[in-house]
């Protein structure tokens, strides 16, 4: 059986110039293993770089994070309140 560990892409972007001023985003796509998840961030801030000339100072960074344990979702739901869940 093969294990498989759902992967979340992270891109943060920081720009010395305007630093009150913090690029961050999930990427809405769910990864398969970390390879592809790097290999996706890797062209995605390049494109970012290349897309406009006053962003080459920005600088990008990833994580490729693994979506929590089936235990973090139930431990969630545990301590919810009925109240909070009929919202």
């Amino acid at each position: 059986m093969v294990e498989l560990i759902p992967i979340m892409l992270f891109i943060l972007g920081y720009d010395p110039e305007t630093p009150d001023v913090i690029y961050f985003e999930r990427v809405p796509i769910i990864f398969a293993d970390v390879a592809a998840c790097e290999a996706d961030a890797t062209a995605r801030i390049a494109e970012m770089q290349a897309e406009s000339a006053r962003r080459q100072h920005v600088t990008y960074s990833f994580e490729c994070v693994p979506l929590p344990e089936r235990e973090e979702f139930d431990a969630m739901l545990e301590r919810l309140t009925p109240e909070r869940l009929s919202d």
